[in-house]
């Protein structure tokens, strides 16, 4: 079986789908699943940028690395605007360019500002409102020991 990069058909098949404009991104214009660029290798839809990747380093990254953006376009295959990195790095790469929707969030759900010294950030990585961590800790601590199912008086 031949490989994506040695596969002329396929090269052709890839090239056909991509927009070559005076940008500097190469945007897909295949079929998308979820916002992102993708296409059928083998019978199985790939993601198109990781594709791209693999084409142009003429290599299979091992399996839990993706094909980052460093345009953070999710459609654009121009092997120079991507990296191989795991998921982790991929999300605190996002986090630093300030990709997540809810970075912008200024206020927790009940009202209570999320900056200072009022958050901190979860293993995760998301911001968690100190103040309401308390309640939900004391509400805990409050019911600690308590039998989730009432026992009735035994016979």
């Amino acid at each position: 079986m031949l490989e994506p990069w040695e596969d002329d058909a396929f090269l052709a098949r890839f090239a056909a789908k991509i927009m070559r404009g005076d940008g500097s991104c190469w945007v897909w214009s295949g079929a998308t699943v979820r916002g992102r660029a993708s296409i059928k290798f083998r019978g199985i839809a790939v993601s198109a940028p990781r594709l791209a990747k693999i084409i142009h380093d003429r290599a299979w990254p091992s399996p839990e690395l993706q094909a980052c953006h460093t345009c953070d376009n999710p459609l654009c295959v121009k092997a120079d605007h991507l990296w191989w990195g795991t998921n982790q790095e991929n999300a605190l790469d996002a986090a630093a360019k300030g990709r997540f929707p809810s970075q912008k969030k200024s206020h927790c759900s009940a009202g209570h500002s999320l900056n200072g010294e009022n958050i901190r950030l979860s293993r995760q990585g998301h911001r968690i409102c100190r103040i309401c961590a308390a309640a939900r800790q004391r509400r805990w601590r409050s019911t600690e020991g308590e039998s989730a199912i009432p026992q009735g008086d035994a016979q």
